[in-house]
């Protein structure tokens, strides 16, 4: 399993994963960190422009966790079977870790607007 957190300086877990540059892969085994990397994107990469049907560097992901999420990214993320979740907490590693241990504190996707 892989665990992705949008990070733009490592060190901070950021908003708006769709034009976030870069992300912390963590891999996963038997629910315990095993290694990680950071994964930086082009402009042609970003989630919120990176087509569907194309590889992707964060293919592979099962989960992709930011500060905040729209309805639409998570939709968007769901498509390419990435679970999209926001989280208060700060710290990349310990935000995976929580979710491992089934402890992160989520907050809601922000809803759509309205056309």
């Amino acid at each position: 399993m892989k665990i992705a957190i949008s990070s733009l300086n490592g060190q901070i877990v950021t908003g708006q994963p769709g034009r976030c540059p870069k992300f912390i892969v963590f891999t996963v085994e038997n629910r315990k960190i095993m290694s990680e990397k950071i994964i930086e994107l082009t402009e042609d990469q970003l989630l919120s422009v990176a087509e569907q049907d194309q590889p992707h560097p964060l293919d592979g992901v099962s989960v992709l966790i930011a500060s905040g999420v729209g309805e639409g990214f998570v939709a968007k993320m769901a498509k390419r079977e990435i679970k999209a979740l926001a989280t208060s907490l700060t710290g990349p590693r310990i935000a995976a870790q929580c979710y491992l241990s089934d402890t992160l504190p989520l907050k809601a996707a922000r809803k759509s607007k309205s056309k």
